[in-house]
Parts: C-alpha cells; structure tokens; sequence
C-alpha cells in the first residue's frame, strides 16, 4: 500500500470536523515492562500501545469477544493534545504519541471534535475543532455530531452522544470510529466454506460459516509451540507493505495468552511472518461481522493516566478557547467485516490436499496491520465465541 498516501481531514457542517487525521505511530511508555524499556522505540511503539487498549478491553469484559481500533483512538487523542494546555496536555504527552513515519491507505478511520458555542480565537483554523452556534439548540448539534459519525461508519446516524454529555461546563466531545472492509488478495470462495463446530472458550460447540482458502501464504510459529500464526493479505492497488490480518492461534486459552501478550512478543511474531518465505497452505477462517456499538472511553482513559481532560476544575484547553471547559466523553466504535470474496468460483477440490493447513476453529487473536514492526496495529481482537 502507498505509505505517502495521506486523507486529509476535512471540516464538516457547521464546524464538526470528520476525516482521517494522519497515521500515527507510538513509542512505548517508561512503565511497561523491562523487555519493552530495552528495546528500541522504532520496534515496540505501536504494539505497546495497541496492546494497552486490547488488554483493558479484556479486563472490562471477562468473558467473550474483544475488538478495538487502537490506530483511531490515537487520532483522536493527538487532536486532543492539539487543542490542549498545561496539565491536560503533560498527561497527554506521557503517552509519547507521534506523527506517523509514512502513510498507509486503509478504510476510513475518523476522529470528531464537538463544541458548542465555544468562543474561539480568530486563529480557530490551527485547531482541529470549531464552534457549533447552538445556545438554544443543543439537540441540533447532536444531531449533527451523530449523524456525521454515523456517516462516516457507513451506519447512518449513531446515538453517540446525548443532551446530558453537553452542559455548560462540557461544550466538548471526542468520538473516535472505526469501519474497515476490503477484499482478500487470496480469495475465500463461497463456493469453498462450509459449516463447521467452534470450540468456544464457553465449553459449547456452536455452528459457525468457516471460509477456506488455498494459496501463498507466510506463516510463523513459536519455538516452544506455544503459538503458531498466518498473515492473509488484503487486495491493495498501490506499491508497498499490504494490510494483513495476522491470525494468532495459541497452543493453551486464547485469552490468558491474550493477557500476558507482551509489546515484544507481538512484535517478535509480526517480524516472523515477515521474515518468513510464502508457502502452500490451506487457512480456515471464520466469517467475521463486528460492530462494536458505541461507548464512552473515559474510565479506560483514565486507567491510562488521562485524568485532567474530563476534570471541570483542572481540564485546560486554553489553546482552543479562554473559557474554562472539560471533555465531556470520548466514544469509541468499530465496524469490521471480514466475509467471503465478491465472486462466483467453482469449489476447490485441491483444498484438502494442501501439504500445510492452519484452522481458527477455537477462541484466537487476530490483528490487522501490516507486517512492518513500527507501523500502527488497525484493529486488534479476541474471537472466543460464535
């Protein structure tokens, strides 16, 4: 894909900004573990990251699927260093958050900021937030901010935010969404998949559409076998590194091993299947369609030290405005498809006799990303139930 592709961010009606911020990249914090701490920035920052939101959403919810999109949260939060001062900005910065070494076309990502009746210096145009002028009609605002979102996840319009985010004292919102789909490079025919038992981390045996396809594929597995690994490449028209959905498979519970995912580890299997050479093998995936409906990131933020932005009292966003106001949420969606190809191929009788095969027919990890080390993780997530 084209690294120097860039989609500009662009000013919706009325000041709501939508748009793709550019891709950005992390270098790890001073608090993860010694292995992170020894080893180089340019390797770990944007696996460090990603792994902080994943292994949150596993505490928050201890049993069942995962999926986040660590890639636009961090969109939205450098908009949010943009506009902010002092404290709020310092707890920003801890996160080490940092432009993107190169540009990556993928499904739009989007970051939206809301104010309302903000009173904006007459540089406005350097922040990536303007004014709503809506004293009397906060639910038009709303309105506006939802159905922009919406539109931007291909969802219509999303009850994002409600009347009791937006008080006096709030006057600022921040949504960070998500919606990828795009075609196989290899493809999984229809004609191919077939109906077959999940071992869910449950105990239950659900039905589940398994695709099945044969092709070219880079595979890895640990030395000690505790984990074994595919990259399926995406269809991309431009030069360069391909998104890839990298599939972890683990020798034990999918999710204690999700748990104890260090930066280094995921960084150690991306480079394998770099590093690996092609090879004939058959991978049976699950059809996958997520969405993750909305919800608000502020506790998850907080976890991560991001405390001063939602105070009323020490939030400071005096590069946007003089007037003393805080975030009122920060909401989080993810829409992701990962389906059959749009085709109408015979059935393949050549794919059990394939010399290597890899089956997701139990709870796994599944990333989408490239396979360069120090690019961002798109989407990372737990499949544990059908």
């Amino acid at each position: 894909m084209d690294k120097k592709k860039i989609i500009m961010p662009c000013l919706v009606a009325l000041g709501l900004l939508t748009g793709v911020l550019g891709q950005r990249y992390l270098r790890p914090q001073t608090q993860q573990e010694e292995a992170v701490a020894n080893s180089t920035a340019s390797e770990l920052s944007s696996d460090a990251f990603s792994l902080r939101f994943f292994q949150h959403g596993l505490k928050e919810k201890e049993t069942g699927n995962v999926l986040v999109a660590p890639h636009c949260i961090t969109n939205a939060l450098l908009s949010l260093q943009d506009i902010a001062a002092g404290r709020t900005r310092e707890e920003l910065q801890t996160l080490q958050l940092k432009e993107s070494r190169g540009l990556r076309a993928t499904e739009p990502l989007s970051t939206a900021l809301l104010g309302v009746d903000l009173n904006l210096p007459r540089n406005e145009g350097r922040f990536p937030a303007m004014p709503l002028p809506f004293s009397e009609n906060v639910p038009m605002a709303l309105s506006l901010f939802n159905g922009s979102i919406g539109a931007a996840m291909g969802k219509g319009e999303f009850q994002l935010a409600d009347s009791k985010m937006v008080t006096e004292r709030t006057k600022l919102l921040a949504a960070a969404t998500a919606s990828f789909s795009a075609e196989w490079e290899t493809p999984f025919n229809s004609a191919n998949s077939r109906t077959a038992d999940f071992d869910s981390a449950s105990g239950g045996m659900p039905h589940f559409r398994q695709m099945r396809s044969r092709g070219q594929f880079r595979s890895a597995k640990a030395e000690d076998g505790s984990w074994k690994a595919v990259a399926i490449p995406f269809k991309s028209k431009a030069a360069g590194e391909p998104l890839v959905c990298i599939g972890i498979l683990p020798a034990g519970s999918a999710r204690d091993f999700a748990a104890n995912l260090t930066p280094e580890m995921l960084t150690g299997i991306r480079k394998s299947l770099a590093e690996a050479s092609p090879q004939d093998m058959l991978v049976e995936l699950p059809l996958l369609e997520l969405q993750i409906f909305p919800y608000d990131m502020r506790d998850s933020l907080r976890r991560l030290g991001l405390k001063a932005l939602f105070d009323i009292e020490t939030a400071d966003f005096s590069p946007l405005t003089p007037e003393k106001i805080h975030l009122g949420a920060f909401i989080h969606s993810v829409s992701l498809s990962l389906v059959e190809s749009k085709d109408s191929a015979k059935a393949d009788d050549s794919l059990d006799y394939a010399p290597e095969y890899i089956s997701f027919n139990r709870p796994y990890i599944w990333l989408i990303a490239d396979l360069a080390t120090d690019t961002p993780i798109d989407f990372i997530g737990l499949t544990e139930e059908m």
